[in-house]
């Protein structure tokens, strides 16, 4: 750690100087300005000025070394949520038709990417988002109302015996999904970018951590509800235990309801709240097992509903998570 002592001018201002590695890795010379960003924890940040307007992140990829073409598509969204503005998958050779469509397909998967460059032997793909437009809060709060819609929804379809309601549930997924990785592309550039990172709704980096862990309980619970959807379509009877699958759905909706409430407030009475609920759960988690093991014969049955079930467990659990992120967040101040 290098110290610096504070000295104060004539005019009563104070001055301290830096150190010559820093400011000649960021190429700054006399007269060029810096921005000083303060942080909530008393941490004051330099940011050169020109970093705000410097050139686009790139990620270069050499296809040549995938072993195959899904490692091109999860490389392709790992940048993205990396942050990188530019991605270039480029060959030696040439790079075959079915692996751009691929690429093109992972690309058309992320928000505000589109394939600006189209060779025999390279492929560009740019972001054309503005990461100051979506404020990382609306972007959790879009992802809680699909995800929370696709839980009930799920489980209606369940209840009504309703195959269409359930494929719209199914069409809810990727949306989610997409929501899901822009948002972390938001908190990996606010911690690259700390100049727009309260812009972006992140105070310091423990409130940039806490809300990776939101959001991916807030995905998790898309995925149950997308589970549920899927199951009910193997489920042939269980006309005795729909109604109880139903009063764990009815649990768990207030619980994800209130913890999300806690977590915008920061209200720890709210979160403990949730917490307490978990137990209620569950014992009617348990009383529906038992009754799908004594009430329901066919073994598809029996193993669709015990998932419908475990999917409805876990969505109160990933509110229970959110609840203890707050208690974190409000107790260290994030």
């Amino acid at each position: 750690m290098d110290s610096r002592k504070i000295q104060k001018s004539v005019s009563g201002s104070y001055i301290i100087t830096l150190p010559k590695e820093w400011v000649e890795s960021h190429h700054l010379e006399k007269g060029e300005r810096v921005n000083l960003v303060l942080s909530e924890d008393g941490i004051l940040n330099l940011v050169p000025a020109n970093q705000a307007r410097s050139t686009a992140q790139e990620c270069f990829q050499d296809f040549d070394g995938y072993e195959s073409l899904s490692l091109a598509e999860r490389r392709i969204k790992a940048c993205y949520v990396e942050g990188d503005d530019v991605i270039t998958v480029s060959s030696k050779k040439f790079i075959p038709s079915e692996a751009k469509a691929r690429i093109k397909a992972a690309a058309g998967e992320l928000i505000g990417m589109e394939v600006t460059e189209d060779f025999a032997n390279k492929l560009v793909v740019r972001t054309l988002v503005d990461p100051v437009r979506f404020p990382i809060r609306d972007l959790m709060k879009r992802i809680y109302v699909l995800a929370s819609s696709m839980h009930q929804d799920a489980v209606e379809a369940l209840r009504r015996k309703d195959p269409d309601l359930a494929r719209d549930v199914l069409g809810r997924e990727r949306e989610v999904e997409k929501l899901y990785r822009l948002l972390l592309r938001q908190i990996m550039i606010s911690a690259k970018r700390v100049d727009i990172a309260r812009t972006l709704g992140i105070r310091d980096a423990r409130s940039g951590v806490l809300a990776a862990l939101v959001a991916r309980d807030l995905n998790r619970v898309a995925f149950y509800g997308a589970s549920i959807a899927r199951d009910q379509a193997d489920v042939e009877n269980g006309n005795e235990v729909v109604p109880d699958i139903v009063g764990m759905s009815e649990e768990t909706k207030p619980m994800l309801e209130s913890a999300m409430a806690a977590y915008f407030t920061e209200d720890w009475n709210l979160a403990n709240r949730v917490l307490e609920r978990l137990e209620r759960l569950r014992e009617l988690d348990t009383k529906v097992e038992e009754k799908i093991l004594r009430k329901v014969k066919p073994i598809p049955s029996v193993l669709a509903l015990t998932r419908i079930g475990r999917s409805l467990r876990r969505v109160g659990y990933g509110a229970a998570n959110i609840a203890e992120a707050t208690l974190v967040r409000v107790s260290d101040g994030a």
